[in-house]
């Protein structure tokens, strides 16, 4: 018997299976043996997955797999069912499912082991670390298109601003920011790189997993910034601190876990082996971190990274405005407590002028009922 079971309403197809396969929707359907199981394999149940597919038999669970958004996520095979088709069962109703939600490009984290196995099923490895993770995906249009996309934009607004393309030609440094929303701590690390190098690139994360949606941070930063001629702003991409490279970053715990460590030199070395290698990138600038524990240790992945691929790794003490370090947590709470004009301190014009304009009402009444980190 074949059974989905979606959001608790089963449908069921009778075919000569010996075995069931469920889809399960952990806010409805009592996910405790899935959950069991997954503890076998020291996998942990992450709290953003939003379906999951187990195959089982009369006796016992024979394998499992999760997702959230276009990330698979926990697969564990019972090793009595191994070299059965369960991996390939599972992984191709994951790719459906997410496929049919819109994504074109899938995700996956696996053990060196099982790199071979999913390369069978159609994933191509983008990078990994010593042991474990090895970080894949399967998508038409990969890693390598996404940064040649962006390598001719930059070259194209170089040759525009200064005359040649050739990026061999630069001192490149770059800064990767959210900038939930830009700060007046932003603008003064980036002036700073601005000053101490020839171009500048600012990658903006494009995740829609902050307060302020991802095109609004983007074309702030771009009209921050707009009368500083050597620096580009471009959209960073799914392949730097995204829901894929480092999910912790958004949906916490905000600390230093081993887990958050691990992603966070994973998505390092994506940075180095791709963005700064295609880009020519010498320098990268970072503000300290004093609040956000997943920060910092992103913070001192690129310390211990970065000198390895010759790139220098300049840590900026932050702004501060009347003794303390401005922050963008800082703005969404004086938002949160009605207190708008304080935040005119903290921030450039252009943010305040759009916080005080009629397009943010929306996201301001979303500030004041999520108390997100994000």
């Amino acid at each position: 018997m074949l059974s989905f079971i979606l959001g608790g309403a089963p449908i069921t197809n009778f075919l000569n299976y010996n075995y069931e396969v469920s889809v399960l929707d952990p806010k409805y359907d009592d996910m405790l043996k899935s959950k069991e199981f997954l503890a076998k394999f020291d996998l942990y149940f992450e709290k953003d997955i939003e379906k999951t597919i187990v195959v089982r038999n009369s006796k016992e669970i024979m394998g499992t797999g999760s997702y959230s958004q276009n990330v698979i996520k926990d697969v564990a095979i019972n090793s009595n069912y191994q070299g059965q088709g369960i991996l390939n069962t599972i992984i191709s109703k994951l790719k459906k499912i997410i496929n049919n939600e819109g994504y074109s490009k899938i995700f996956v984290y696996t053990q060196p082991a099982n790199v071979e196995k999913f390369k069978y099923l159609g994933f191509k490895e983008i990078t990994r670390l010593n042991k474990y993770p090895v970080f894949m995906e399967n998508s038409i249009k990969g890693i390598q298109y996404s940064i040649n996309q962006k390598k001719e934009k930059v070259k194209k607004i170089i040759y525009n601003k200064f005359g040649s393309e050739n990026l061999d030609n630069y001192d490149i440094a770059s800064i990767t920011v959210n900038c939930n929303p830009i700060t007046n701590g932003h603008l003064y690390l980036i002036k700073k790189a601005a000053k101490e190098n020839e171009i500048v690139i600012i990658f903006v994360l494009d995740e829609d997993l902050s307060l302020f949606p991802a095109e609004v941070r983007y074309n702030l930063v771009k009209k921050a910034t707009s009368d500083i001629d050597n620096v580009i702003v471009i959209k960073a991409g799914q392949y730097m601190i995204s829901h894929a490279t480092f999910p912790n970053y958004f949906i916490g715990p905000d600390n230093e876990d081993e887990r958050n460590k691990i992603f966070a030199e994973l998505d390092v070395k994506i940075f180095t082996e791709y963005y700064a290698r295609a880009l020519k990138i010498n320098s990268r600038y970072v503000g300290e971190e004093p609040y956000s524990p997943v920060t910092a240790a992103y913070n001192q992945a690129l310390k211990k990274n970065l000198p390895e691929y010759d790139i220098n790794i300049q840590v900026v003490k932050r702004k501060k405005n009347k003794g303390k370090a401005i922050s963008a947590s800082t703005v969404r709470q004086y938002i949160r407590d009605d207190k708008i004009d304080k935040v005119k301190s903290l921030v450039p014009k252009a943010t305040f002028d759009y916080l005080k304009s009629e397009n943010s009402k929306q996201i301001i009444e979303k500030i004041k009922n999520n108390k997100t980190r994000h």
